[in-house]
């Protein structure tokens, strides 16, 4: 069987392409995405397939011109075939004028299935997938150019890139609802789809939504029609299966409660033996080290923000770990960190933050109230869950609708509205149900317990007297987050007897 890595970079034609190609018993599809052309090299050194398909102008790339982005195909295509040689098939979708050199220059480095046209036919795909590689097949993209391999050929000298440290971006391709017939055309074109006079050729059209989706692909911008799982490892605790998330917490404005609740929530998570990491945003002022007295638990730590310059340590020294039982603190270090810009902390720096994360399935991003940066609006669209959290100020209710951001994601289908500082009749009333629909409420605790549990450096969880209150308000979120058996926390009676604590295993 041969096993296939998808670096088309879309999501719905992904899942086309992985169901036509797993409708044969000789295809295996792994079951990741590549998400970026950097990450290419890695996922190939990583799961080793026998074939990779990508896509010319769907993957990602940091480069916006088509000559670099032409480099950077050849410069992939070619580390690749120096270190494995002819081992990996490539296989290369893409949408060109006749002629183009490129394809010449593809052709010369033993690419040799090429399907230049703005519609796949996934017959002749598999069949030809199933022959060995020909020349056959790509004879006629072939052209003479020699001023612009003689460009190539230059650029391309000692060029080859180096991947050592780069890490591979995960996806969930569950999210584009697109269940096309075995043996359909897949559409690659922004035009709609004509139906062909071929018995039982079925056009796909590659959105079911209308949408118009950008084909020129920027620097650093997720698609908005993606769900990302940032790992597709399932952790098992105590035999429950916990898949990855993604959940983000953040207020509309400053000293709403986002960090009262989010630690309660880390802290709650970390007791259910399931692995959380607390992400304290970038751009956000730090806070949580010293809320949690790190100059005593965590004296030599600095976040991997810190880091993210050197590549080759970033997160993986000792220094940027700062673990506590089930619960992993990443946060900066006020001393030496302030908050950092979009340029220092950009969005594939938080993808890969997410990544070297992935032994929590749990992750939560304390976005604080900057929703509106533009890297945080990108990862709004991978979350799982939004948790927005106001308090109960009536002037600011209409203004906060009224805000575009604010109201996007007010009515998101994935976010719940924290009420902090709510009562009951807070929550049920009239102007809170219609600006922000079910509200889930936290109420004042008491100033005494709040201000002990900052002298100590944790969370009202640990106390004992009160945290069974906090259970109460926390479940409903917990609910949102973890499989039915986790919701509540019990401590069993065997566990009690053996004073062991309950071991997670990793299922890949």
């Amino acid at each position: 069987m041969k096993r296939i890595l998808l670096a088309i970079g879309r999501d719905d034609f992904n899942k086309i392409v992985k169901q036509q190609l797993e409708s044969h018993q000789d295809f295996s599809v792994i079951d990741t995405m590549v998400y970026h052309i950097n990450f290419l090299p890695q996922m190939v050194e990583e799961f080793k397939p026998d074939i990779v398909i990508g896509h010319d102008s769907f993957l990602p790339s940091e480069h916006f011109e088509s000559l670099e982005r032409e480099l950077e195909w050849l410069k992939t295509v070619e580390f690749i075939r120096r270190k494995y040689d002819d081992e990996i098939r490539f296989v290369f979708f893409c949408e060109r004028e006749k002629g183009d050199p490129f394809l010449s220059e593809l052709i010369s480095r033993n690419v040799l299935d090429i399907f230049n046209e703005n519609g796949i036919d996934t017959v002749q795909l598999i069949d030809q997938l199933n022959d060995r590689p020909r020349y056959s097949n790509v004879s006629r993209l072939t052209i003479e150019n020699s001023d612009y391999k003689q460009l190539i050929n230059s650029r391309l000298k000692d060029e080859i890139p180096q991947h050592e440290h780069e890490e591979p971006e995960i996806l969930d391709r569950s999210s584009a609802e697109v269940t096309p017939e075995i043996g359909d055309e897949i559409n690659f074109s922004d035009d709609k789809p004509e139906k062909k006079e071929k018995p039982k050729k079925v056009v796909v059209q590659k959105i079911v939504k209308k949408e118009v989706i950008q084909k020129v692909v920027n620097k650093n911008v997720i698609k908005r029609d993606i769900k990302v799982n940032i790992t597709p490892e399932v952790e098992k605790i105590i035999g429950v299966p916990v898949t990855q998330k993604l959940i983000l917490i953040g207020s509309p404005y400053p000293r709403a409660g986002t960090s009262f609740i989010a630690h309660l929530l880390a802290k709650a998570i970390g007791q259910r033996n399931v692995g959380v990491s607390y992400i304290e945003s970038p751009y956000i002022s730090p806070y949580t080290y010293d809320r949690f007295l790190g100059m005593d638990n965590a004296r030599n730590y600095k976040s991997p923000y810190h880091h993210s310059d050197e590549e080759n340590e970033w997160i993986t020294t000792k220094e940027c770990r700062w673990i506590e039982g089930n619960n992993h603190w990443v946060v900066k270090h006020p001393s030496y960190e302030k908050a950092y810009s979009e340029d220092k902390v950009p969005l594939e720096a938080m993808i890969r933050l997410f990544y070297l994360l992935r032994s929590t399935p749990i992750q939560i991003l304390d976005v604080g109230s900057k929703w509106q940066s533009h890297v945080i609006q990108e990862l709004v669209k991978m979350a799982d869950h939004l948790f927005f959290v106001v308090d109960p100020d009536l002037c600011r209710v209409e203004e906060i609708y009224e805000n575009p951001i604010f109201h996007q994601i007010i009515k998101n289908d994935i976010t719940t509205v924290v009420g902090n500082h709510f009562t009951r009749n807070i929550e049920r009333n009239e102007a809170i149900q219609e600006y922000y629909g079910e509200v889930c409420s936290f109420p004042t605790f008491d100033s005494d317990d709040c201000f002990e549990a900052q002298y100590k450096g944790n969370t009202l969880f640990e106390q004992r007297s009160i945290r069974k209150s906090i259970e109460s308000y926390l479940n409903p979120l917990i609910e949102r987050i973890l499989p039915g058996e986790l919701n509540h926390h019990k401590k069993g009676l065997l566990k009690s007897f053996l004073n062991k604590s309950i071991s997670v295993t990793t299922n890949y």
